[in-house]
């Protein structure tokens, strides 16, 4: 792990930094590949935590002082009552309750992710909005999360 964050560094120096920066729904990706490549084990949430984290660090660190950051995650399949909580609550407020009930894609949970985001550089992360992204015969409960880099100063 160590050494994976050490070829971080040397990735987002060579890329530089950029005015937006925007993870699309790559959370539950990453989530996906590593149950599929670890299967279910202890460890998985361990390397779980570090790929997550490590996605949310490299995106800050190629967002420039001034730019934005925004992270969209979907979280939950409609193999739970999506469409029902999101109609009685509204969208968030149905992640938030499904989320209780154990529903949210590992590594998706939008507390994680504005928790990940809150760092002293950046302006508070605020929880932007979720909707129902519907795929036809798939529906997934999606938010996106937002803060900006400070400039120095």
């Amino acid at each position: 792990m160590t050494a994976a964050w050490a070829e971080l560094a040397g990735l987002a120096s060579q890329a530089g930094e950029f005015d937006a920066v925007l993870s699309t729904c790559l959370l539950s990706q990453v989530a996906i590949n590593l149950r599929d490549f670890f299967g279910i084990i202890p460890a998985l949430n361990t390397a779980l935590t570090a790929a997550i984290t490590g996605h949310i660090v490299l995106a800050k660190t190629l967002t420039k002082p001034g730019g934005s950051l925004l992270v969209t995650s979907d979280c939950i399949t409609n193999r739970f009552p999506i469409r029902q909580e999101a109609a009685a609550r509204g969208a968030m407020g149905a992640i938030f309750h499904l989320s209780q009930e154990g529903a949210v894609f590992p590594g998706t949970d939008p507390r994680l992710v504005v928790d990940l985001l809150r760092e002293a550089r950046f302006s508070p992360p605020e929880l932007k909005g979720a909707w129902i992204w519907d795929l036809s015969e798939q529906a997934y409960l999606v938010y996106g999360a937002a803060t900006t880099r400070l400039a120095p100063g």
